[in-house]
């Protein structure tokens, strides 16, 4: 049986509401501005020029293209933590930039991804830099107060191929034929399958490349958010993180609105029943976790160019900084509430299920009515921020996570 007390001197020291939305907020600040050096085991900064190629842009020509095209902009800021934005530089590279160290991960794991058959963007350099203006803080862009250069964060640069395609979007999608869709579903689903071919460091290894955590806002095992996460050695040690980052999530709940519910009552206490330690869900798939049509582009084919057809684009997966190996379950949870559902939802389980295999579903469909119930989210969430800021007694809303 649940109680607000207990539960809050579970994991912090007080039952104050108030004192753990200060440490809770305090712990995020700490993890996220710290050495970008201990998030990743890649050698920074990283260049690997094509001599073909113009040279790779430094961060004050990165900063001259803000005016000029960008393909992709993340304009929330929280915490002091920027979004990504991304910007066309001399006309064949897509200038990935953040100030979350988030960016060097995905840098790591589209350098790992290189070595095999998943369609990725081909990476030039990774580096950071402080001092450089991207964003136009300097001059007030965005409704801020303006900075002086020694104000501004460290960002982090991730230069990589420009992919001179189309990114998906609801819009587009809707205008989009039936068979098409179908089309572009399978060619997903076989991305999936080959992202899912990569075996893992051990047998029952849950974690990021080259043994390192989860990022501290992975959703499913982010616990308080003040550290990397894991890795993780076995499937009961994993689900044990995963059962105690959706208390957190439940306290967070609870201070915003304190009232136990009791579908909160049956799944804390059923959590470890309904994992079947010894199912073929439990084990290891290395995992994309931000499956959304944002995240999708199709590239005309070098070898169909005589089509013109999006169905028969090349397809690639974008936006990887949140790839790790986790349960065969999780990508299936997360791409049940992220990909299009207006009639279809059937249509993009299906597909799915042609990559992954197994196909969990029931665990998929568990988990999911556990975050539904006991709060949190369980991927990226549109536009930058999921909604998991909870007020204060004072009435002061504060965000926990940029994503």
């Amino acid at each position: 049986m649940l109680e607000q007390s207990t539960l809050f001197r579970k994991h912090f020291d007080t039952d104050d509401p108030d004192k753990i939305n200060e440490i809770l907020e305090e712990e995020f600040r700490k993890v996220q501005t710290g050495p970008v050096q201990e998030w990743v085991k890649m050698t920074l900064p990283f260049y690997a020029p094509d001599p073909s190629l113009p040279s790779i842009p430094t961060p004050e020509e990165i900063e001259e293209s803000r005016s000029g095209e960008y393909t992709r902009s993340d304009k929330a800021w929280f915490l002091g933590i920027g979004g990504s934005h991304v910007y066309r530089v001399k006309g064949v590279y897509a200038v990935k930039f953040s100030a979350s160290n988030s960016l060097m991960q995905e840098a790591e794991n589209l350098l790992f991804l290189q070595d095999y058959k998943v369609r990725t963007p081909k990476i030039y350099a990774a580096f950071s830099h402080q001092g450089a203006d991207p964003l136009g803080l300097t001059i007030g862009a965005s409704g801020m107060e303006p900075k002086d250069r020694s104000q501004l964060p460290t960002f982090h640069y991730l230069v990589m191929e420009y992919l001179d395609g189309i990114t998906l979007d609801e819009k587009m999608w809707k205008n989009i034929e039936p068979k098409a869709r179908v089309k572009i579903y399978e060619k997903l689903a076989e991305q999936l399958r080959l992202l899912r071919s990569i075996p893992p460091p051990g047998q029952s290894y849950y974690g990021r490349v080259h043994y390192q955590g989860y990022d501290p806002v992975c959703n499913m095992v982010r616990y308080r958010m003040n550290s990397l996460v894991g890795p993780f050695d076995t499937y009961e040690a994993f689900l044990q993180q995963v059962y105690n980052t959706l208390e957190i999530n439940l306290i967070r709940r609870l201070i915003f609105r304190p009232e136990i519910y009791p579908d909160m009552h049956l799944f804390t206490s059923i959590f470890h029943d309904c994992f079947d330690k010894t199912s073929k869900g439990g084990e290891p798939k290395l995992s994309h976790m931000d499956l959304k049509l944002d995240n999708m582009m199709l590239v005309p084919s070098a070898s169909n160019s005589s089509s013109d057809r999006i169905e028969d684009y090349d397809f690639y997966l974008i936006d990887w900084e949140m790839m790790c190996w986790l349960p065969a379950w999780a990508e299936i949870a997360g791409g049940s509430v992220r990909l299009p559902q207006d009639g279809h939802h059937n249509l993009v389980m299906w597909e799915m299920s042609k990559g992954i295999k197994p196909f969990p579903y029931a665990e998929a469909n568990f988990y999911r009515e556990c975050a539904h119930a006991l709060g949190g989210s369980l991927c990226n969430q549109q536009n930058g921020a999921p909604q998991l800021g909870v007020p204060s007694n004072s009435g002061t809303l504060t965000v926990f996570v940029r994503l």
